[in-house]
């Protein structure tokens, strides 16, 4: 099958006849049998030509810049040696054996301070308490009954677009009705790393359409109308995301017959993305509604992520913590997150 060929776009004519039998099997072994082994490599080798500067995650992550940005008041600080101040800390020690930044968790501790709480004379149990209530003020959630109409989602390279938008699209709760997926393809077969996913959605019973042109978009759209709603799966986007307007044009164009439309950024909890510069998202030519989170499962730690969360300044919706399809992609419970960071 040529991967690239608009001839490609047509629904099945009929429910799957793998719709029983997939339920609830494990995404990397579909991959295996698909590309070899090695769990969610939809796209093999892209991660570290996906970062746009080459680098591999470890180096990125020891040039990690923290991405906490304070959204309120509070007295001045100076960069530099200030990161100490609350090193003495048990519970700042906590937060950065949680992978918090030593600026981060500095920040959170001038804060509760600003906010009249005293960090050397209350009880470690409603500190942990007092940081959790914190972090909740600062993480957005997406409103639990708000499913989306239609959905597209985008992000760098290995950050679980497919598999994601495969467990949701097989998921009972998670949307309305069985969800349809158009496949946005690359506009030229030039990265050899970059696979076609349709063999995946197919083989768990997915009504999936290939999209090149903007023709074929709407053609693809008019099939779709009657399914429910539209998933649509894009091309990894390159790093930083400045280099990335080009493609993300391209994709709004495609967009724009498709109303109503959520846009999530979809962000793994397993790589740094310290070339991530979250103050672009807003300016971007497909603006992101909410955040999706991928890979919970395979980070030690989700201090990284609260660090994002914050800077992203943008509701979470949805998460994926493990291989099941359909069943570990569920809605985002800032309740359980937070918990498990303060392990309360």
């Amino acid at each position: 099958m040529d991967q690239n060929s608009s001839s490609d776009a047509s629904l099945p004519s009929g429910p799957s006849s793998h719709d029983g039998e997939d339920e609830g099997r494990d995404f990397s072994q579909v991959l295996a049998g698909e590309q070899g082994p090695g769990r969610g490599r939809i796209f093999p080798d892209s991660d570290s030509r996906n970062d746009g500067d080459g680098r591999t995650n470890a180096g990125a992550d020891r040039d990690f810049k923290s991405p906490f940005v304070r959204r309120e008041g509070g007295r001045a600080r100076t960069p530099g040696g200030d990161e100490e101040r609350w090193a003495y800390h048990p519970l700042h020690e906590m937060l950065i054996d949680k992978g918090l930044q030593a600026e981060t968790a500095t920040q959170l501790f001038d804060e509760l301070a600003d906010r009249g709480i005293n960090l050397d004379e209350s009880p470690s149990e409603d500190l942990r308490w007092a940081f959790a209530q914190l972090l909740c003020r600062r993480i957005e959630v997406a409103e639990t009954d708000q499913r989306p109409d239609n959905l597209v989602l985008f992000g760098p390279g290995v950050a679980g677009k497919t598999s994601l938008i495969l467990k949701m699209a097989t998921h009972e709760h998670l949307l309305k009705g069985r969800p349809a997926v158009i496949h946005l393809q690359p506009s030229s077969n030039r990265d050899i790393a970059y696979q076609n996913p349709t063999p995946l959605y197919r083989e768990f019973g997915v009504a999936v359409q290939n999209v090149c042109t903007e023709e074929e978009m709407a053609r693809a759209l008019r099939r779709a109308e009657r399914l429910g709603p539209v998933l649509v799966d894009t091309p990894p986007l390159p790093l930083p995301l400045s280099e990335s307007r080009p493609a993300l044009r391209r994709i709004a164009s495609f967009l724009q017959p498709l109303r109503p439309l959520d846009a999530h950024f979809v962000l793994s909890a397993t790589r740094a993305l310290g070339n991530l510069d979250t103050t672009v998202l807003p300016h971007l030519p497909v603006r992101p509604s909410a955040v999706s989170i991928t890979h919970l499962d395979e980070a030690g730690t989700w201090g990284r992520v609260v660090e994002w969360l914050i800077a992203l300044d943008l509701p979470v919706q949805f998460v994926s913590e493990g291989p099941q399809v359909p069943d570990d992609a569920r809605a985002f419970s800032l309740e359980w997150f937070v918990n498990d960071v303060m392990d309360l």
